[in-house]
């Protein structure tokens, strides 16, 4: 059945009338009255009692004679038009919002006078016809369980073969023997039509002068078409916008077009979207001069499964720093929903794929890319460009720069500080930079959110999984085994850089000879307001070496945690959970700290929880407990140790810290105030909380001399001095004005 488009819009409402004059005429004394009401007997699918579906139906009529068609529509439970008597086909569909509900048919003979027919209907479903860029085909309501009516579809164009109706999963639709069961929207595609024995060569010439605007070509690669070296751009007459499609004439055979000397094998401008289908390889060779793929500004690049751009080297070290894989100019496009980027490489740029414009990613892998003596092996985001990954992989790629100069950015580098990477999923994974940040450098703005993941990268320097210069959000995800040579096993954050925690993990990273297993804050900014640090380790071989903050260490940073948890990290040498120096700043509100310890005993061993050396520690609230520090007697702060630094405590609880040392709770060694007007450090007699330290080592607080701490209780906003605990005497719990 086909519905017309409708020439007269009619909302009738049981007995008002409309009448059609242009396509009537005059109403003739002899006219014939059609009433026809929707909920009569014989229903499939209309329930006559359902009122509250019954007012959302919108029916469309059809009346055809031999002579004239009339369009009506209707609202409501009944339809009423003055119409010429004689032999009339009556149509009808309903509709519920916006979608095809049941239709029906009936052919009656008008006569003058009453007539009052009523239509059955039965379930039925829309199919909508996609022609892109052919003749229109006109929407088809087929009712339940039956077939398209296929002698009204055909479609044509000017220039293109058609190739069939294809539906949303880009299956060939066999609309002659398919039911439908439901709506549905079949695509048309088209394909050149070619002399047989055409060249690829010869069919992309004959788009560039035959083709039409907005038209879609599906290009077949032959085997034949892959013998000769291969070089073609595509530079279409302004203003027109083409898609062309490169398939396997033979899937799954894979059909390889290789690129032997120098230049871009494809350079898409303005106007062209290129796809990469399924079993098409576009390779390159070992002493190329460019990209393999150039993208200007205003073309399209879109990659499906199993397609690969591989084995491409750019030597070129003079003028811009060029990509060996794929190039993304301003204002142009990448979409990556499958296949590989790989074994390409570069001596001056980008390994992979080198970004000034927007870059999607929902599946497919970079991967065994490298940049030879620069920064970016598998990616780099340079200026204003744009990446969002939604999926896919970024792995085993590698920056190979030496420390001072370039090699950052094993799996992606960012330049640009007006640049965007959106990490909503994804992986990147077992890069390698010998400079900074083994995965990640971001000197622009990093957010990380959903289920993504950075894990197993290596850095030779620092920032195992991420370095930051400006901004990054952590929203979710995971960075987690990641290793770095000295700072930051799984995050380094340089001055002016600020990274903001609000959900996720950073876990299990490592740094082998520096400081901070998990996060290490050079100079930067960290904000805590939720999440987890935890399992992660500062460690070496070298005994003389500090290796400190297992979970976070800060110089001359700012460290605010608002909520979270540090927890089950070491450090071989001093603060476990954090380590605070070099004239920085650590608040700590709502938050845990917590079974964080120091893993060798010597008399540098110091704060199992927190750290804090020439720095200012404010705990207004929040835990900190079950930390240890392994210590020998001349050491300790299984809690919290201080050394030439400030401790202002408004809130909170230290408890079942230990220590082998001196200060089960808290350690102050040199040069330390320490203000006190709220919360509670437990003692050895508080058994349930009580933290323990040596015999006479002060469970709760210890306080090396006199002349090197003082001790202060906020009354009245005025600090008052307080007897001291001196080596260990003050055993109970330290409330309001300290018991002695």
């Amino acid at each position: 059945m086909t519905i017309k488009k409708l020439s007269i819009l009619i909302l009738i409402t049981f007995f008002i009338v409309i009448s059609l004059s242009a396509c009537l005429g005059e109403l003739h004394s002899n006219s014939a009255k059609i009433v026809i009401s929707f909920g009569g007997a014989n229903r499939a699918v209309y329930k006559h009692n359902d009122s509250a579906t019954h007012e959302k139906l919108e029916h469309k009529i059809v009346l055809t004679s031999e002579t004239e068609t009339l369009n009506f529509t209707a609202a409501g439970g009944t339809f009423e038009a003055n119409v010429a008597p004689g032999n009339w086909n009556i149509e009808v569909v309903s509709y519920l919002d916006g979608d095809v509900y049941a239709a029906g048919e009936k052919d009656v003979t008008l006569i003058p006078g009453l007539n009052n027919e009523t239509i059955a209907m039965y379930e039925a479903h829309l199919v909508k016809f996609i022609s892109n860029g052919g003749s229109a085909v006109e929407e088809q309501v087929i009712y339940h369980a039956q077939k398209i009516k296929s002698d009204n579809i055909s479609t044509s164009h000017p220039s293109l073969e058609f190739v069939g109706w294809y539906d949303l999963m880009e299956e060939l639709f066999d609309y002659k023997n398919k039911l439908i069961i439901e709506s549905i929207t079949l695509h048309a595609k088209w394909k050149e039509k070619y002399v047989d024995g055409d060249s690829l060569i010869n069919k992309l010439n004959w788009i560039i002068e035959k083709g039409v605007n907005g038209g879609n070509y599906i290009v077949e690669v032959e085997a034949s078409d892959v013998i000769e070296p291969f070089n073609y751009s595509l530079p279409l007459p302004t203003n027109t916008l083409v898609s062309i499609t490169l398939i396997s004439d033979n899937p799954p055979e894979m059909r390889t077009i290789k690129r032997s000397g120098i230049g871009s094998l494809f350079t898409v401008n303005s106007g062209v979207t290129l796809t990469l289908g399924s079993y098409i390889t576009l390779e390159g060779n070992n002493n190329n001069d460019t990209s393999l793929i150039m993208i200007n500004s205003g073309g399209v690049l879109e990659t499906k499964p199993l397609s690969k751009i591989t084995g491409n080297t750019n030597t070129n070290t003079i003028g811009e720093f060029i990509a060996a894989g794929v190039h993304i100019n301003e204002n142009a496009k990448f979409i990556m929903n499958g296949g590989e980027i790989s074994f390409n490489t570069t001596k001056k740029g980008c390994g992979g794929v080198k970004v000034h414009g927007t870059f999607t990613i929902n599946n497919g892998k970079i991967s065994e890319n490298k940049a030879l003596g620069n920064s970016g092996g598998g990616v780099w985001v340079e200026g204003n460009g744009r990446f969002i990954m939604n999926g896919g992989e970024i792995s085993g790629n590698q920056a190979s720069g030496n420390i001072s100069i370039g090699g950052e950015g094993g799996g992606v580098h960012m330049s640009g500080k007006d640049g965007i990477f959106i990490m909503n999923g994804g992986i990147i994974s077992g890069n390698i930079a010998n400079g900074s940040g083994g995965g990640v450098r971001v000197d622009g703005t990093f957010t990380m959110k959903g289920n993504a993941v950075i894990s197993g990268n290596i850095s030779e320097n620092d920032g195992g999984g991420v370095k930051v210069y400006k901004n990054f959000t952590m929203e979710g995800g995971i960075i987690s085994d990641n290793i770095s040579k000295n700072g930051g096993g799984g995050v380094r954050i340089e001055k002016e850089g600020i990274f903001t925690m609000e959900d996720g993990e950073i876990s299990g990273n490592i740094t082998e000879k520096g400081s901070g297993g998990g996060v290490c804050v050079n100079g930067g900014t960290f904000e805590m307001y939720d999440g987890k640090i935890s399992g992660n380790k500062a460690a070496g071989s070298n005994l003389y070496d500090w290796y400190v903050g297992g979970g976070v260490y800060v110089s001359q940073g700012l460290f605010n945690m608002t909520g979270g948890m540090i927890y089950n990290n070491t450090a071989d040498r001093r603060g476990g959970g954090v380590h605070v120096e070099n004239n920085s700043t650590f608040t700590m509100g709502p938050g845990i700290i917590e079974g964080n310890y120091i893993t060798i005993p010597s008399s540098d061993s110091f704060g199992g929880g927190v750290c804090v050396h020439d720095s200012t520690f404010t705990m207004n609230s929040g835990k900190i407990i079950s930390n240890k520090a392994n210590s020998n007697i001349g050491s300790g702060g299984g809690g919290v140790n201080l050394n030439k630094s400030t401790f202002t405590m408004n809130g909170g609880e230290i408890s079942n810290n230990t220590t082998s040392g001196k200060g089960g709770g808290v350690c102050m060694t040199y040069n330390v105030t320490f203000t006190k007007s709220g919360g509670t450090i437990y003692g050895k007699h508080d058994l349930k909380n009580a933290n323990t330290a040596s015999e006479n080592n002060g469970s709760a607080v210890f306080v090396e001399s006199i002349n090197y701490a003082t001790l202060y209780s906020k009354e009245n906003n005025v600090d008052y001095p307080l007897s001291y605990t001196y080596k260990g005497q003050n055993n109970g719990t330290i409330t309001g004005n300290w018991d002695n």
